[in-house]
């Protein structure tokens, strides 16, 4: 089988791609050719903006693991409500996974949903606050003279994660083998709050070694644990409000904003 990677979040391929099969439905791209000869049997990833939402109202996702609540999960509708009027959730995430023997489920942030067709690209954007010396802001400094310099935007200290994924049960991304150095900002629409983002591509190329079937509804779960004791000891990861909208596109169309980290699945950073 021939596949071709359609790298949407890398090099601004979609619309090209789009333009040589323009049979693809509006908002979708294809990830896996079979035949160059035959476009009847091409797979489509197509776009999908969600947010991590706490459906089950049990504000704190870590509580699924003594099997009192259910994890969080990704929806289309962004937040509406404000943590002021007492919305949202979070969960605690934390470096001690690497301490463990086995994989432990409840020391990283997890979110499960169902996803309608093909994952080719994964674009994370979470919230959250840092605890923990090497989680302060680093201080801004004069170009010229190395003092620090006030006026100066504040640069953070990049958060460091392990990323798996699970398409239908099967460790298409296995734990503690994907480590992501996520873009760190300040939140847009929470001072107290920073963002970690990422874009993950090149997914839908394990689908086949998995067996998993691409135009089907599968179960997507992604996990993202904090990966230095030292430096990122504690993470509360936040969502489901306006202050802290939380989200997760698959598949987009559009390129990353400049300086975005993007990693391969299949080509880890070393």
């Amino acid at each position: 089988m021939r596949r071709t990677r359609a790298v949407a979040a890398l090099l601004a391929l979609p619309l090209a791609v789009s333009a040589m099969a323009a049979h693809a439905p509006e908002g979708c791209y294809v990830a896996i050719e079979n035949d160059p000869d035959d476009t009847t049997d091409d797979v489509f990833a197509c776009e999908r903006e969600t947010y991590v939402a706490d459906t089950a109202g049990t504000k704190v996702g870590n509580l699924y693991t003594a099997g009192a609540a259910t994890l969080p999960t990704f929806v289309d509708d962004a937040p509406a409500q404000s943590v002021r009027t007492g919305a949202g959730a979070g969960f605690l995430g934390t470096s001690l996974l690497q301490l463990a023997e086995d994989d432990v489920n409840d020391t990283g942030f997890a979110v499960v949903g169902e996803f309608d067709g093909l994952v080719d690209t994964i674009s994370l954007e979470l919230h959250g606050v840092h605890t923990g010396f090497g989680r302060l802001p680093v201080s801004p400094s004069d170009p010229a003279g190395g003092e620090p310099n006030p006026t100066a935007p504040v640069e953070r200290a990049a958060m460091t994660a392990y990323v798996s994924i699970e398409i239908d049960g099967n460790p298409v991304v296995a734990p503690q083998t994907l480590m992501v150095e996520f873009t760190t900002d300040q939140a847009p629409t929470a001072a107290a709050a920073e963002r970690f983002r990422a874009v993950l591509t090149g997914v839908s190329e394990l689908y086949e070694a998995w067996d998993i079937d691409p135009t089907a509804t599968n179960e997507v779960l992604i996990r993202v644990t904090p990966r230095y004791v030292n430096t990122d000891p504690v993470v509360a990861f936040l969502y489901g409000t306006t202050e802290v909208p939380s989200s997760i596109v698959f598949n987009a169309l559009s390129d990353p904003e400049e300086g975005v980290t993007v990693v391969d699945v299949n080509t880890p950073p070393a």
